[in-house]
C-alpha cells in the first residue's frame, strides 16, 4: 500500500496518509507524496475540496524527527541539497529549496542569527 492513498468522488479529493506505524509523521517521503498529489489536484478544475486524514490512531504526529535530526547533522553545509536541486525541473527546485529553507529556520543558530541581526548585536552561537 502507498504512503499516501487518494480517492476522488464528486469533486472531493480525500487523501489518506498511510503510515500508521509512524503515526503518519511528515517524513520526507510523506511530504513529497503530499506535495506531488496537491500539485496534481490544483490543476484539476473538477475538484472542489481536499480532505486530508490519517490512517490508524493518529492524524499526524508532525515532522519526522529522526530524519530532521539526521539532516541537521549533515557536515556538507547544504551542498548535497544544492546538487540535488540542480537536477530538478525549475518548479520542483523552487519547492525543494523552499522546504530546505523552512527546515533551516527551525535551527536554534538560525533563529539566533536573525534575532541578532534585527537587534543589531553579535550573535551567540551554539555550534
Amino acid at each position: 500500500m502507498a504512503i499516501l492513498e487518494r480517492n476522488v468522488t464528486n469533486g472531493i479529493a480525500h487523501l489518506y496518509m498511510n503510515a500508521p506505524e509512524r503515526l503518519n509523521a511528515l517524513s520526507d517521503e510523506m511530504l513529497e507524496a503530499l506535495q506531488g498529489t496537491l500539485d496534481q489536484l490544483k490543476t484539476d478544475t473538477s475538484g472542489r475540496a481536499v480532505i486530508i486524514s490519517g490512517e490508524g490512531k493518529a492524524f499526524c504526529a508532525g515532522q519526522e524527527l529522526k530524519q530532521m535530526t539526521a539532516a541537521r547533522q549533515s557536515q556538507d553545509g547544504g551542498k548535497a541539497a544544492f546538487y540535488q536541486q540542480i537536477q530538478m525541473p525549475l518548479d520542483q527546485a523552487y519547492a525543494y529549496a523552499g522546504d530546505a529553507m523552512i527546515e533551516k529556520l527551525m535551527y536554534r543558530d538560525t533563529q539566533e542569527g536573525i534575532a541578532a541581526f534585527l537587534e543589531k548585536r553579535d550573535p551567540t552561537w551554539e555550534q
